[in-house]
């Protein structure tokens, strides 16, 4: 019945019900919520790994009370209100290995189970599944939602991609990539100042990635893409010089997005302080309790997200020179080179999997003996109420936000 008020693709648009262009502007998931990601909350390792971690720690019930909590504060009206303010009007959710991707199987029923719910209704602007069977899994229950689909090692390529077996096929389809940008990164080789050659190079790196839907007449979703930004406690006097740097870069970004008329996520919305749009304020009960935890995390680079290795280079560098000894060069470029390289999976196996897995259980100890009363006031420490919200990258968005709403139509749909 609601199946006329459904976005459409057309060309190179996304419809709504009234034929006008509608843009996405969101966040690529409430990041860190529903799926816990370790540089997002805090934690190492993997969601399944301190869900059990921190059982053995509370016991079955006590354990449940403080992830219950940490869902109903983490999201609410009030983080809803906020993220309108700032023009945004869509949301999707992240998986990765960190973040305890499903079973293929598993993944397969669950979308179903999804397409078979939201079927028909309007506020839905579409789907973002994972992979082809998953399309057609979808596709038999609901025809009409737009489907959202990213490219190939992190929606960063498309040059695998037949025409025949996908757009030429796969109707009412939407390509995703993600714009990130290593100026945004602390192991970017040069601070971005602006400059004109920093800027064509930013839009080279984005018409890169976007040339596949632009020869083949095809709506651009830009998935995720956003820098990472500095905290004083880690960084010091560079702070205030990184994070201009960064905010700089965001606009640049934006307007090469608004210049090309496309829709987009940034990662992400909530965080303890590296990236969110609002992060949890130093002076709450979790952050208070795990600022040692955290000061080690760091120093040591134990998340994979925008790592900061400085602190550890004498300990890797030999050890990375050790494999590189023993690995002949034409054997090093193992899918998802080039995403990952060489030196990038053997810190990912090594910090970000094996020693984030001997901190599971250090992380859970700082609850021992904790009662109801306790594990609530840690979890409200997620509420809105208790965050702070990143002015700069903030204002940067809301100075877009006039770009995106000219041209949106209708509901606000969220995918």
């Amino acid at each position: 019945m609601f199946a006329t008020d459904i976005l459409k693709v057309a060309g190179t648009k996304i419809l709504g019900k009234d034929g006008n262009e509608v843009f996405l502007r969101g966040v690529p998931g409430v990041g860190g919520w529903m799926n816990m990601e370790n540089f997002i909350t805090g934690d190492p390792g993997r969601e399944f790994q301190i869900r059990q971690a921190l059982k053995e720690v509370l016991g079955e019930d006590k354990s449940k009370f403080f992830f219950d909590k940490f869902l109903e504060y983490f999201f609410t009206e009030s983080d809803a209100k906020f993220y309108k303010s700032l023009g945004l009007n869509c949301t999707c959710q992240n998986g990765d290995w960190h973040a305890d991707i499903a079973r293929h199987d598993r993944s397969i029923w669950l979308w179903e189970k999804l397409a078979e719910h939201f079927k028909g209704n309007p506020w839905i602007a579409g789907y973002s599944p994972l992979n082809e069977p998953v399309y057609e899994a979808i596709r038999k229950i609901d025809g009409n939602h737009i489907l959202f689909l990213d490219g190939n090692t992190f929606a960063s390529d498309f040059s695998h991609s037949d025409v025949k077996e996908t757009c030429g096929k796969w109707e009412n389809t939407v390509y995703s990539v993600h714009d990130y940008s290593n100026y945004g990164f602390p192991s970017a080789s040069e601070v971005y100042t602006g400059a004109e050659t920093q800027k064509a190079k930013l839009g080279r790196g984005y018409q890169r990635k976007v040339v596949w839907m632009k020869q083949n007449n095809l709506p651009i979703w830009n998935g995720e893409f956003g820098p990472v930004y500095a905290r004083k406690m880690y960084d010091g006097a560079d702070t205030d010089k990184t994070n201009e740097s960064r905010t700089k870069l965001l606009d640049g970004q934006l307007k090469i997005y608004d210049e090309d008329r496309i829709s987009w996520s940034i990662w992400l919305y909530k965080d303890i302080g590296y990236q969110g749009m609002v992060y949890i304020n130093p002076e709450t009960a979790y952050m208070k309790l795990f600022k040692e935890f955290l000061e080690k995390k760091f120093r040591l680079a134990v998340d994979a997200w925008g790592a900061d290795d400085s602190k550890i280079r004498d300990v890797y560098e030999p050890f990375e020179k050790f494999i590189g000894d023993n690995v002949d060069p034409k054997y090093r470029d193992l899918y998802p080179a080039p995403v990952w390289k060489f030196d990038s999976r053997i810190s990912r196996i090594s910090r970000n999997i094996l020693l984030a897995e001997f901190m599971v259980k250090e992380w859970a100890g700082h609850f021992t003996g904790m009662d109801e009363a306790q594990l609530d006031e840690i979890a409200q420490s997620f509420k809105f109420e208790n965050c702070l919200t990143r002015e700069t990258l903030d204002k940067v968005l809301v100075a877009h936000k006039s770009v995106g709403k000219k041209f949106l139509f209708g509901r606000s749909p969220i995918i």
